[in-house]
């Protein structure tokens, strides 16, 4: 009798173990499923991109409509509720908030409504109103400048272009009559990567200068980490002009 007492016990407690066992794996399959549903609300509130502005909003009727800036390629979407275009799709509305939910590829966005600034509005002119006080250097420059641009890798967005943002600062740099010296500051090293510098030694140089040298010329100098001893030793082997453009700061063989 005694055995069969214990027994029982046993048999309890591994019921009661089991049964334990079985409430914790619930519990912790429920936990992960907050998490999850935590996870997707996380998603759908990353922080604001930069590329992307949402600038105002329309609305007619029943229908309201949404300007999107892409400022990186410089392009804008009006857009509804539902509606995409492209790799951008708009998802819903906070009126209260004043906060756009969209989709950028697999990226979820709230977009807050961009606050009007009286210094962010600026006046375009024709290139031929804009040239007239620039040095002809500056004014071919003016003109030609996107063709400096090469396309590049942006994290953000994922993809290859030419970022409007840079060539909206290179066009209002060029607008305040730089001299070469200026130029080159400007485009090296900050935007070296942005700008086709094969390209920039086909311009021709501005009147009264002779050569290129590293006043003129973005990157034209030696690299920091090149020794004397190194010139040396590159010039006693009968060096090639690829040879010689690789010490120098900006690659200009290797302009992709």
């Amino acid at each position: 009798m005694k055995t069969s007492h214990n027994r029982d016990s046993v048999r309890a407690l591994r019921l009661g173990r089991r049964g334990f066992m079985a409430i914790a794996f619930a519990l912790t399959i429920q936990s992960c499923t907050c998490l999850l549903s935590h996870g997707d609300l996380l998603a759908a509130r990353m922080d604001e991109p930069s590329f992307l502005e949402f600038r105002s909003y329309l609305k007619i009727g029943n229908e309201a409509r949404f300007s999107i800036h892409d400022t990186e390629t410089g392009t804008a979407y009006w857009l509804s509720e539902g509606q995409g275009r492209g790799r951008l799709h708009v998802d819903t509305f906070d009126p209260q908030a004043m906060e756009l939910t969209v989709h950028f590829e697999k990226d979820a966005y709230t977009l807050k409504l961009v606050t009007p600034d009286r210094s962010s509005f600026s006046i375009t002119t024709s290139v031929g109103e804009a040239d007239k006080d620039l040095s002809p250097f500056n004014q071919k420059l003016l003109r030609t400048y996107m063709d400096l641009l090469k396309p590049t890798y942006s994290s953000e967005s994922k993809r290859m272009l030419i970022d409007q943002r840079i060539a909206t600062k290179l066009r209002a740099f060029i607008l305040g009559n730089p001299s070469p010296t200026e130029l080159t500051e400007f485009l090296y090293p900050t935007h070296q990567n942005d700008i086709d510098f094969k390209k920039f030694l086909e311009l021709e140089l501005p009147t009264g200068i002779e050569s290129r040298n590293k006043s003129n010329t973005p990157g034209w100098e030696i690299k920091d980490s090149i020794s004397l001893k190194d010139i040396e030793q590159l010039i006693a082997s009968n060096p090639s002009t690829e040879e010689l453009e690789k010490i120098k700061k900006a690659q200009y063989q290797n302009t992709y």
